[in-house]
């Protein structure tokens, strides 16, 4: 499998936030010549570096929490680190090891994903076919899943660019930091997110339910891989959705995505509507597959 080019790096020493995270990486890593910067925001940086301790490729995410307003890291960064150290499913993202090495900084060690984000994954190949997309879509389904019923976890920022590939071309959804712990009786109040994914609800600035808002960001990443777009450039006058007479994707396809993007939260799909969804079930076989580097596996 070929997957779009990284962008071109930078030097690991150039990034300002690895100052005071320096010598605790490199004397717990043992970092090989020529790591890298892969990503960086605001408040962060995220390293591709070779680690002697894990004998593999890791990703290295130094937070630097003086570029964060002061409320966020009180409220939201404790949460962020306390479900990354937590989550434990082979479409989540998995965290090898957090460190506060100074006060400022903080410094989350994952194992490192080559293929990229899905949204590169995406632009790579303008649209993805609906056997791939039906796979990769169970696969985050599953991570939902798991984030919802079994820790009552909702993510809250569910997008292209927080789901990653693996080597095998699964799934890895990342990136907690408007996570919360939440219950189906209550509604949430933060309006957090990425606009172009947010529900009708987050949009009218309205309580909503953390758990249909996830599955509505579910539905655009599920919209967008089948048709190349965002739902909002394929808006008619009526204000919904037109599909072109030449549409590459079914019917059953296109009867899912309005399914998920349901502005009522009540009537939007959840997990058991997705996995026995007809086409999810024609696409899948009715089987959520993922593999590692021996196996393929299959439930």
């Amino acid at each position: 499998m070929t997957y779009p080019s990284a962008p071109d790096p930078m030097p690991l020493g150039t990034s300002p936030s690895f100052f005071f995270a320096e010598n605790l990486i490199t004397q717990n890593y043992m970092l090989a010549p020529g790591a890298r910067v892969i990503a960086q925001t605001n408040h962060s940086t995220v390293h591709r570096a070779y680690s002697g301790l894990f004998r593999r490729e890791i990703a290295i995410k130094i937070i630097d929490k003086r570029s964060i307003p002061s409320a966020a890291v009180d409220k939201f960064l404790p949460r962020e680190l306390e479900i990354t150290k937590k989550v434990l499913h082979p479409h989540i993202v998995r965290c090898l090891h957090i460190y506060q090495p100074h006060p400022s900084k903080v410094v989350i060690v994952s194992e490192f994903y080559p293929g990229g984000t899905l949204l590169q994954y995406l632009i790579h190949r303008r649209i993805i076919d609906e056997g791939n997309a039906a796979r990769l879509f169970r696969q985050l389904s599953e991570a939902l899943h798991y984030l919802h019923d079994s820790l009552h976890v909702v993510h809250r920022d569910v997008k292209m660019e927080n789901i990653l590939i693996s080597i095998n071309g699964d799934v890895k959804l990342g990136d907690f930091g408007f996570a919360k712990y939440a219950d189906k009786a209550t509604r949430s109040t933060s309006f957090c997110g990425t606009q172009p994914y947010s529900s009708p609800q987050l949009l009218n600035h309205v309580p909503y339910d953390g758990f249909a808002a996830d599955w509505f960001a579910a539905g655009i990443v599920l919209f967008t891989m089948l048709m190349g777009k965002w739902p909002f450039q394929m808006l008619g006058k009526s204000g919904h959705i037109e599909y072109p007479e030449s549409c590459p994707i079914s019917i059953t396809a296109r009867e899912l995505c309005t399914k998920l993007l349901e502005s009522s939260e009540e009537a939007r799909f959840k997990y058991d509507d997705v996995i026995r969804n007809p086409w999810m079930i024609a696409n899948t076989s009715g089987k959520w597959l993922m593999a590692d580097d021996l196996f393929v596996y299959e439930f």
